[in-house]
């Protein structure tokens, strides 16, 4: 019986190629984005799961004032965690992070600034890293050893075994270092890095100059309440409590990545976003929504195409169960040609894929197959619910009539090709506003100069040799004066300075003299000469910095930003005293006020920012280029870079560049709605394309009888035409104010955003009925083209 089973599946199947193409093709690629999709929504739904104590782990934040955001507390909250039972262990994992440039790694004269973090033996025993060979007892014997992550270690090394190879490392000084262990960072950490470095004693004399985030890891007996009310009474939290307001708390680990905190050394360096992953899973929900339609439909027509042969087998003795039976033959034949496909295309696809999520997403194969089995089981289930149920249901009588409900199926697959149309719709115009945001933040006048400027970090004592470290002073000024003197006449350089990025978020506290106010957080930015010519700040009122002196330090003056003067409740500047909690009695006096600008991302409006009048020897140059020579001004700077660092590499970045970077998340989903929008309309445009056919097939007699009456092929066309055009505009209706609701929720995140223009909704619906137009006429018109002679022989 199976294998009659088989065979009439398979002449089933070559008897309708086309419906079983266009049906297998929407399953396997429905399939294949669902199960992309799925792969990165589960790694960020079990982020950091592969930490075993995960739940046990907690991190140390602070607020200095009530009214300030958590963060990572001062130096001087220093606790000794071990005087506590409820603890099993703490660590403080210090970070050099390449985005300031403190550590470079050196590797066949190249360099590479990493991510390095500083660990003990307790970072091991909190979190469940695994080394891929050594021991990580050994690894702290050697202050000069190393461990690489995979990644860093393929990029130095490539696939050769690492292990024993030296490093040469710059960070507060330069050393060569032993490579000991390779380590796994997966895909599901928030925290990642290149390297780590051994926490060294006192007796190495190795000191990284480098704060860092503090994990605690409890015990059964851990209460959170009662343990923070033991630290509250430590002296130096007490103290800070009584002057300041200050709070000192502990977040669960396990909450951290979706948490919105501003954590500085923070080594959690990636963060999720909730609002995002309901996105991805509403995707993913019409992905499977649409094929899976789609196949139900053309199973219906399979059924309808077979529905004689299925009548007279019952007349012949056949019960309903083997019915079922053979159309759950056609599910497994199906189920195992689409899950073949679809676990090869995946294996193909995945890196391009990575590079969209910017995740190296490396699932094993048991899990591969796994979701790819899931998900085209849930698809082809909901496809095959109603072509089951109408044939265990249907009459042997009307079977053999050919008339299984003809009508009313049309009607069905037609409901079902709104719907399909409907979700498409919502994707596609979802898909164009979320571009049209992304355009309008990429776009948008942040109200400071961003064209041209370069950045450059020429200066970096981490980059000093031994001898030059011990006369430091002398070599700041040397060294400086010679990058200002090169700068200065280079004809290719308009303007230049040092100073702090205009996109860099620093916090400080503040609050005005005799306002009543606790200490408040906000923004500030170092400034040095020249640097509101280079950024083009537009001073509102009172004056700018003196420009007397190259390098000031500990100024009693600050200007503020008009965020800042409202927040700050100040009505005049001249008579207004601002103070910090180190300068309490000293104070600030505010001399100028500048226009907001942006220097955040663009989901906030700009935020109350203090500017200093002093720079740090460190400090980047900001350097704005002549537009007509910016090639030949580089190569003139990384000559200039090569005078002050001989053995280094040059390397800098645009403004205009990093600002871009910032919306990174936004381009990612843009991308991922265009790409997948697209593979949905396909889907559809295929589906549409399978009742187009069925449907002229059907109507191949009245075709050639109204052909022979005189009817042209363009009113054939017509004739064929409207009726599925009617049920795509009925479509539209139904998504856009779907859509519009959908669309209006999200860009409720942002502070800036683009309007619901009523040429995106008619942009949306125009190039859907044009891809219907071109995938109904195609079949349209070979039906109104062909010879009616033959069309009512084969009838």
């Amino acid at each position: 019986m199976l294998k009659h089973y088989i065979k009439f599946t398979l002449r089933n199947f070559r008897s309708n190629k086309t419906i079983l193409l266009g049906s297998l093709l929407s399953l396997c690629l429905g399939t294949l984005c669902a199960s992309l999709l799925f792969t990165y929504t589960f790694n960020e739904l079990t982020i950091d799961n592969f930490h075993e104590n995960k739940k046990r782990i907690y991190l140390e934040v602070f607020k200095f004032t009530p009214n300030d955001e958590w963060s990572n507390p001062p130096p001087a909250i220093d606790i000794d965690y071990s005087l506590f039972p409820e603890l099993e262990t703490a660590v403080s994992v210090p970070k050099l992070s390449k985005k300031y440039k403190n550590a470079v790694v050196y590797h066949k004269k190249e360099a590479y600034y990493s991510d390095i973090i500083i660990a003990d033996t307790a970072f091991f025993k909190i979190f469940d890293f695994k080394l891929k060979t050594g021991n990580k007892e050994t690894f702290f014997n050697d202050p000069y050893s190393v461990i690489l992550s995979e990644k860093i270690s393929k990029l130095l090394f490539g696939d050769k075994n690492p292990v024993g190879e030296k490093i040469r490392i710059k960070t507060s000084f330069e050393a060569t270092y032993t490579i000991k262990n390779i380590i796994q960072v997966p895909s599901n950490s928030s925290i990642t890095f290149d390297l780590i470095l051994p926490e060294p004693s006192k007796t190495f004399g190795i000191n990284y100059h480098q704060g860092g985030m503090k994990f605690i890891l409890v015990n059964e007996t851990f209460n959170e309440a009662d343990f923070i009310k033991k630290v509250e009474r430590l002296d130096i939290v007490s103290l800070f409590k009584k002057n300041l307001g200050s709070q000192i708390n502990y977040l669960p680990f396990n909450k951290l990545y979706y948490k919105d905190i501003a954590l500085r050394a923070d080594i959690l360096s990636r963060r999720g976003d909730s609002k995002t992953l309901k996105i991805l899973f509403a995707i993913i929900l019409v992905i499977i929504i649409i094929p899976a339609l789609n196949f139900s439909n053309a199973q219906i027509i399979n059924m309808n195409n077979s529905a004689k042969y299925i009548a007279i087998t019952a007349i012949n003795g056949a019960k309903k169960s083997n019915t079922l039976y053979q159309k759950l033959t056609e599910f497994i034949i199906l189920y195992g040609i689409a899950f073949l496909f679809v676990s090869i295309l995946y294996k193909l696809v995945l890196p391009f894929f990575n590079n969209i999520v910017k995740i190296e997403l490396q699932p094993s194969n048991l899990t591969t197959y796994i979701i790819i089995g899931a998900t085209l089981v849930l698809t082809m289930i909901l496809a095959f619910v109603y072509p089951l149920l109408k044939t265990y249901n249907s009459s042997a009588i009307r079977g053999v009539k050919h008339a299984i409900a003809i009508n009313t199926n049309l009607k069905l697959r037609k409901t079902i090709l709104v719907f399909q149309y409907v979700l498409t719709m919502v994707l596609l115009i979802c898909s164009i506003l979320v571009s049209k945001q992304l355009d309008l933040m990429l776009g948008k006048d942040l109200g400071f100069k961003t064209k041209n400027i370069v950045r450059v970090k020429f200066y970096n004592k981490s980059l000093l040799s031994q001898a030059e470290y011990t006369q430091q002073n002398n070599v700041d000024l040397q060294k400086l004066d010679l990058i200002n003197n090169e700068l200065s006449t280079n004809p290719l350089v308009i303007n230049f300075s040092q100073g702090m990025s205009p996109i860099t978020l620093a916090p400080i506290l503040f609050k005005k003299k005799d306002s009543g106010k606790d200490f408040s957080g906000m923004n500030f930015l170092s400034t040095g000469i020249n640097y509101r010519s280079v950024f083009g700040l537009t001073l509102q009122e009172g004056r700018w910095f003196d420009n007397n002196t190259r390098y000031s330090y500990n100024k009693d003056e600050i200007i503020i930003n008009e965020a800042a003067k409202k927040f700050l409740e100040v009505d005049n500047i001249n008579n207004a005293t601002i103070l910090s909690p180190n300068e309490v009695f000293k104070g600030y006096k505010i001399i100028g006020v500048i226009k907001n600008f942006n220097n955040e991302h663009l989901a906030y409006k700009p935020k109350p920012l203090v500017l200093f009048p002093s720079v740090q020897p460190e400090d980047d140059y900001f350097i704005t280029l002549q537009e007509n020579g910016v090639n030949d001004a580089l190569i003139s700077l990384g000559n200039l870079f090569k005078k002050v660092n001989p053995n280094e590499t040059f390397k800098y970045t645009f403004l205009s560049d990093e600002i871009v970077a910032r919306y990174d998340k936004e381009k990612r989903l843009s991308l991922i709605y265009i790409l997948f929008t697209l593979i949905a309309l396909l889907i559809s445009a295929i589906g549409l394309f399978t009742i187009a056919l069925y449907d002229t097939q059907r109507r191949v007699k009245e075709i050639g009888i109204r052909k022979v009456n005189g009817a042209a092929i363009k009113e054939v066309m017509l004739m064929l035409n409207k009726d599925f055009m009617k049920w795509v505009l009925i479509a539209f209706i139904i998504a856009c104010p779907i859509a519009y609701y959908a669309m209006s929720k999200w860009l409720e995140n942002f502070a800036y955003k683009t309007s619901l223009s009523w040429w995106v909704f008619a942009l949306a619906g125009v190039f859907m009925l044009v891809i219907a137009l071109l995938t109904v006429s195609w079949q349209s018109y070979r039906a109104a083209s062909r010879n009616p002679v033959e069309s009512l022989r084969d009838e």
